[in-house]
């Protein structure tokens, strides 16, 4: 038996190491010249542009609701659900938030006269 230095233990190609290199090729095919470093793009006004979406994108979905408020969350004009006061998340730009103040009826004031009130007949 003969040393060969690209296989030192003569053993024969694995079927399985074709097949991930023939997927491998078609891969490198379906991608740009560049990979995919040349789908990113770079310099500093992308980057800049990137981070505004980002944040714009974070403060649409963050909400808070008053401690004597109550909010329902609106998708596409119709009431999703109400939620209690505190920091809620909502899906930017096709969620809504309206905010309504949480009404009590009051119990009415105990008024203690020692005059009665008399009513006139006219």
């Amino acid at each position: 038996m003969v040393w060969d230095p690209k296989d030192p233990w003569g053993k024969k190609p694995d079927p399985l190491e074709e097949v991930l290199k023939q997927a491998q090729s078609q891969f490198k095919d379906i991608l740009p010249p560049g990979g995919l470093k040349s789908l990113i793009p770079s310099g500093g006004a992308w980057n800049i542009i990137i981070a505004a979406l980002v944040i714009f994108l974070v403060w649409q979905s963050v909400f808070i609701v008053a401690p004597d408020e109550e909010g329902v969350v609106k998708r596409f004009g119709v009431p999703v659900r109400a939620v209690e006061p505190g920091p809620h998340f909502k899906i930017p730009l096709i969620e809504s938030v309206s905010m309504k103040p949480s009404v009590k009826r009051p119990k009415p004031p105990c008024v203690k006269s020692s005059e009665r009130v008399r009513s006139t007949k006219l």
